[in-house]
């Protein structure tokens, strides 16, 4: 999955400048982003409101993704907005939602007892587990080496394996209609998805910081 700091971080490996824009210095800062209409006039709002952000010149890209990231923050209290824009698949997340959806609607509508619905969900879980283990250690392993990358994809993946059960069975158990196996499906899968992107991207931030203080 993408993220503010993510694609900050790939847009500084590929050699673009990372801006920190304010409103002293947006009138020659601003002609340096060329990021879509949309997202220029978020930041170009939040200037005026006497915010400040942080952002790369460039689109970025990962499989499934074109766009940019930026942080805009608050210098009075402190608070930051961590926000991406851009198009396509957002990564592993988003397919495995549907991949569920799809699923639950199958099970609800047909009604098909023959699917074995036990063997069903540990064969998600497993898919799940696995996709995460992937999809972490490809996001942490330039940062974090891969040893530690390993490990902690390796803890990311078991949280979703028992995670995504968990929320299997209670979707398929509770599916008296269509809308709420759909929104157990969704509602979970969001909470799975924030928990290891938000643990991913804090383990990306502190070994940037160590590398760099080393």
């Amino acid at each position: 999955a993408i993220s503010a700091v993510k694609a900050l971080q790939k847009a500084s490996a590929a050699g673009q400048r990372i801006y920190h824009i304010t409103q002293a210095n947006q009138a020659t800062t601003l002609p340096n982003i060329h990021h879509n209409s949309d997202t220029m006039t978020e930041i170009r709002n939040a200037l005026n409101a006497g915010k400040e952000v942080i952002t790369h010149t460039d689109a970025v890209s990962v499989p499934g993704w074109t766009g940019a990231g930026y942080i805009i923050t608050d210098p009075v209290t402190g608070a930051g907005a961590y926000k991406i824009a851009g198009g396509g698949n957002g990564g592993f997340g988003t397919f495995f939602s549907l991949l569920l959806e799809a699923l639950v609607y199958f099970h609800v509508e047909l009604d098909v007892v023959a699917l074995q619905t036990s063997k069903l969900v540990g064969n998600l879980s497993t898919l799940a587990g696995v996709l995460a283990f992937v999809s972490t250690l490809q996001d942490l392993e330039s940062e974090c080496g891969l040893p530690i990358a390993i490990v902690i994809a390796s803890a990311l993946g078991m949280f979703n394996f028992f995670g995504s059960g968990i929320l299997l069975g209670i979707a398929f158990v509770n599916t008296a209609t269509i809308i709420t196996g759909l929104l157990i499906i969704v509602l979970g899968n969001f909470l799975l998805n924030l928990v290891t992107t938000t643990f991913s991207d804090l383990a990306n931030t502190l070994c940037s910081r160590q590398r760099r203080a080393g």
